[in-house]
Order: C-alpha cells, then structure tokens, then sequence
C-alpha cells in the first residue's frame, strides 16, 4: 500500500518537473509616446503587443514639455501563456536545435 508520503513526493517531483505549469502565464510591459493625443499612444503601445498577450492594465500620462506643448505617454501591463518546449520522445527533454 502506498503510503501519503510517498503521493506527496510524487506530486512534489511532477511540480518540479514542470507537468504542473500549464497554467502559468508571463508578464511584461510596453510603453509608447506620442505629441499628437492620448489615444495615439495608447494605439502605438497597442501595436506593440506580442501576439496572444492580454492587457492586464494600462496608465497614460500627460506631461507638459513647455511653451504649450504636451506629450502623452501610455504603459500597457500583459500577461501572456508560456510556451511550453516541444519534447523528445526519447528522453523526454526539450528537442535540441543542433544534434
């Protein structure tokens, strides 16, 4: 009969391993710039995004520069799922690009 140790250190070793991490995503930011409007830097920061990203939030500023001039500046905060490597059918490890 196995004991509760031992599924706890079979659990604890697949999460080590990875087979857990499906559901883990990155995070990262893009800002962009513009003299013209908010809305322009919010767009260009928009087109920055990689593909499949999900913005989580997002701050726009307006910044004087002088002489009635102002430009607008916008973060974007995303987060995105983790690719995961392909694997080798032989030991299980991620495919080499170089053999």
């Amino acid at each position: 009969m196995i004991g509760w140790r031992q599924c706890s250190t079979a659990f604890a070793a697949a999460a080590l391993l990875g087979l857990g991490a499906q559901g883990l995503a990155a995070e990262g930011s893009v800002s962009a710039q513009s003299p013209l409007s908010r809305q322009q830097a919010w767009q260009e920061a928009m087109s920055k995004l990689p593909t499949g990203a999900v913005v989580t939030s997002s701050r726009c500023n307006d910044v004087e520069i002088g002489y009635s001039n102002t430009r607008y500046y916008c973060v974007l905060t995303f987060t995105q799922p983790v690719q995961e490597r392909p694997q080798d059918d032989v030991t299980g490890e991620g495919a080499a690009t170089q053999r």
